[in-house]
C-alpha cells in the first residue's frame, strides 16, 4: 500500500500532538518559584575538601505543579570557571538527584554550587545556592 501525502500529513500530525502533550503543564496557573522545596543533603554549607577528595552532591525538590528539570554548575567564584556542571529534564512534582565531583583543584577556591530547579520550558525557576571550599 503506497503512502500518499494525506498519510505522511497525519502522521506528521499524530507526532507533533504527541510531542506538545509530553511537555504539557499540569495546570495553567502561574509558576511560583517560592513555593518550591530544595533540600540539599550535601555537601554542606561551608564544608572544606582537599584536592583527590570526592564531593558528593545530593539534593531533592519538591513542587506542587510539575517541575521541568533541574540543572547545577559548580563554579571557582574568583575566575567564575565553571568546574562542574549537569542537568536533566524531568518532568514530575518532585526528585532525588545524586551527583559526584572529584576535586582536581591545586589551589585553595572557594566554589559555588548553584542548583536550580526548572519549573517551566521558559526559564521560571528556583535556586539555591551553597559555598565550599577546596584546598591542596
Amino acid at each position: 500500500m503506497p503512502i500518499t501525502k494525506n498519510k505522511v500529513v497525519l502522521i506528521v500530525l499524530a507526532i507533533a500532538s504527541l510531542a506538545y502533550a509530553s511537555c504539557r503543564k499540569k495546570s495553567v496557573t502561574a509558576e511560583n518559584p517560592s513555593a518550591v522545596g530544595i533540600t540539599v543533603q550535601s555537601p554542606l554549607k561551608g564544608q572544606m575538601y582537599r584536592k583527590g577528595d570526592t564531593v558528593n552532591m545530593s539534593f531533592s525538590v519538591t513542587y506542587s505543579g510539575e517541575l521541568h528539570g533541574y540543572y547545577v554548575q559548580l563554579i571557582d567564584t574568583a575566575t567564575e570557571n565553571v568546574l562542574y556542571e549537569s542537568a536533566a529534564d524531568i518532568h514530575n512534582d518532585h526528585f532525588s538527584v545524586q551527583l559526584q565531583w572529584v576535586d582536581t583543584c591545586t589551589q585553595v577556591k572557594n566554589l559555588q554550587l548553584i542548583l536550580n530547579a526548572n519549573l517551566d520550558h521558559v526559564g521560571t525557576e528556583a535556586a539555591d545556592t551553597v559555598w565550599i571550599t577546596t584546598m591542596p
